[in-house]
Parts: C-alpha cells; sequence; structure tokens
C-alpha cells in the first residue's frame, strides 16, 4: 500500500475512503520472485550442517578405536561431545547476532572457517606422539580442535529457519526449514556408517583420514 505524494493529483488523496473502504485503484501489488537458485543455497547449507555432523561424532563412532589411538578410558573419550555440546551452547547467541548485524552469507563463511579451523588443530594431534604413560599432550590438542569446531555449529544449525523466512515463500517455507533441519540427524547416520567403515585399524591409525 503507497501513495503517491509527488502527484499533484494525488495530493491529499488517502488509499481508503472515509467509510474505511480501500481504494483499490491506489494500493501497489508486492510481486516476489521466487529464484531456482535458492535451492542450491538450501543443499549448502545442508552439506554444512553434515560436515558439523562428522566432526561431532568422529570419535563417538569408533569409541574403543579412538581410546586406543588417544591412549585414554571412554569417559576422556566422550569429552569431545560433552565439549562440542558446550562450544555449540557458547556460540549459540552470538551466530543470532552474525545473522540479524551481517546477513546469511556472511554468517555461513564464518561458521565455515571456524569448523576448518577446527578439524585442522584435531588433525595436527595426529602429529603428536601419544603412549600410555604421556597421553595428554594428544588430547588436549583433540579437545581444543574439537571445541573451536563446535562454535561454528550453531551458524550452521540455525541457518534452515532464516534462510527459509528470506528465500522461499509462505507455501514451500515449511518444507525447505524440515529439508535444511533434516540434514542435522542425516549427519548423525552418516557419521555412525562412514566413520566406522574407514577406521579398519583397530589401533586407531586410520583416525587421521576422519579428521
Amino acid at each position: 500500500m503507497a501513495t503517491n505524494l509527488d502527484s499533484k493529483s494525488n495530493i491529499g488523496k488517502l488509499p481508503y475512503n472515509l467509510t474505511g473502504q480501500t481504494n483499490k485503484s491506489d494500493m501497489v501489488e508486492e510481486n516476489y520472485v521466487m529464484y531456482k537458485r535458492r535451492w542450491i543455497g538450501m543443499f549448502a547449507i545442508c552439506l554444512l550442517n553434515i560436515s558439523t555432523g562428522l566432526v561431532w561424532l568422529t570419535f563417538n563412532a569408533v569409541p574403543q578405536i579412538s581410546s586406543n589411538w588417544l591412549h585414554t578410558g571412554w569417559s576422556d573419550t566422550n569429552l569431545s561431545v560433552i565439549l562440542y555440546f558446550s562450544g555449540s551452547i557458547v556460540a549459540s547467541s552470538f551466530s543470532g547476532f552474525v545473522f540479524e548485524k551481517f546477513g546469511i552469507k556472511k554468517a555461513l563463511m564464518l561458521g565455515g572457517i571456524i569448523n576448518i579451523v577446527g578439524t585442522w588443530t584435531r588433525y595436527f594431534a595426529s602429529f603428536i606422539e601419544s603412549t600410555e604413560e604421556s597421553n595428554e599432550a594428544r588430547m588436549a590438542v583433540v579437545l581444543i580442535g574439537q571445541f573451536v569446531a563446535a562454535t561454528g555449529q550453531p551458524f550452521f544449525l540455525n541457518a534452515p529457519p532464516k534462510y527459509a523466512a528470506v528465500w522461499f515463500s509462505d507455501s514451500s517455507r515449511a518444507i525447505a526449514t524440515t529439508i535444511g533441519s533434516l540434514s542435522s540427524p542425516i549427519a548423525a547416520a552418516i557419521a555412525m556408517t562412514v566413520i566406522p567403515a574407514i577406521n579398519r585399524d583397530v589401533n586407531g591409525e586410520d583416525m587421521p583420514m576422519t579428521f
């Protein structure tokens, strides 16, 4: 609904009459174009959610092998999951601020960079020698990388509703949000299938391949 105040013929003319009825001739219809490439963006968000899911369950998908590689007990191995949830909680509010302040694209890029830094930090842990007598160094680097990667998760996990609200119409918004949200459990299923298939060596020699 808009009123053209620059036109002399419309000076003082309202888009409704004194009876409260709208003058249809003075209403401006807003038509939105739904681009097909919006699905590419949603697909990219799904891939990012899958990637962070693989990082989340790297060690818990193969707990015994992970314990042998880290030379720790299962309780210490489970710290990777606890830290992942902690990092996600810490960064959740910040991710919302980034979405609103800088937009979806920059928020996803920042989340991706954080995720890459975290996974590379974990990979560097494979170059640190670990034994039953001295396992603290490798474990510490792994947990640091896990926590850093976890802070990137909210940027992907919270993206589907925001992206759907901006790029999809009312008729397809719910479907788009559902597809984006399903990527997280799909990631868990992939992690529980792919990671055990990669790690064949009982001592964890294949663990760096999953980082």
